[in-house]
């Protein structure tokens, strides 16, 4: 034990003890998800896009809600 505590006060014990640290410490802020189950999709508040008017290629647009299904496997974005 005591031998431990000396290793630990060299300068390559305080090199491992910081590598083991900082592997531990990113494997708690890694993404969990892999593939596509990481996608989320976001999209600002309804009311506010109701309430502006979006000018694009010198037209103007306003917006509405408007339901519609979606595809078979729930998957698909269709336009």
């Amino acid at each position: 034990m005591n031998n431990l505590i000396k290793t630990i006060h060299t300068p390559n014990g305080k090199l491992v003890i910081s590598v083991v640290l900082g592997i531990g410490l990113a494997s708690l802020f890694r993404k969990i998800c892999t593939g596509r189950n990481c996608i989320v999709f976001k999209a600002p508040d309804f009311n506010e896009v109701e309430k502006n008017i979006y000018s694009h290629n010198n037209k103007c647009y306003r917006f509405e809600k408007q339901s519609v299904s979606c595809g078979s496997d729930g998957n698909e974005i269709e336009t």
